[in-house]
């Protein structure tokens, strides 16, 4: 049985560090590649113009050669198929708002709580 995915060698990764425009971090293992949410925005821009996935990812410094042309190609097929998702940061803003508004509705039963037991004939 094959690997999942290939390990890069340690000088590949060292290289990808490099790349703090393009590359957030390697797995410790060297399988998976975390790429900023700026290159994928770039990759899927340059793509959805006609340009080549091998093309791009070379413009940025790491072709298939480099990467391997199977990461290269599930990376375009991922991120085009998923680039109505929200990004990470939108995520975390929406969620940020779900809860503040949840803390303001307990906050309201709190202080309704508070004046109900302070007079309780208030609610007959």
């Amino acid at each position: 049985m094959l690997p999942r995915s290939i390990s890069l060698d340690k000088r590949t990764i060292d290289y990808l560090l490099t790349l703090p425009t393009v590359v957030k971090r390697v797995s410790s293992n060297g399988e998976k590649i975390y790429y900023t949410s700026e290159f994928r925005e770039y990759v899927i821009a340059r793509y959805e113009s006609g340009d080549s996935p091998s093309v791009i990812f070379r413009d940025r410094g790491i072709g298939p050669e480099i990467i391997g042309y199977k990461r290269v190609e599930r990376c375009i097929a991922r991120w085009c198929q998923c680039k109505e998702t929200l990004t990470t940061a939108e995520r975390r803003q929406k969620r940020i708002a779900r809860i503040e508004r949840e803390i303001a509705s307990l906050r309201r039963q709190e202080a309704e709580l508070k004046r109900l037991q302070q007079d309780p004939e208030a609610d007959r």
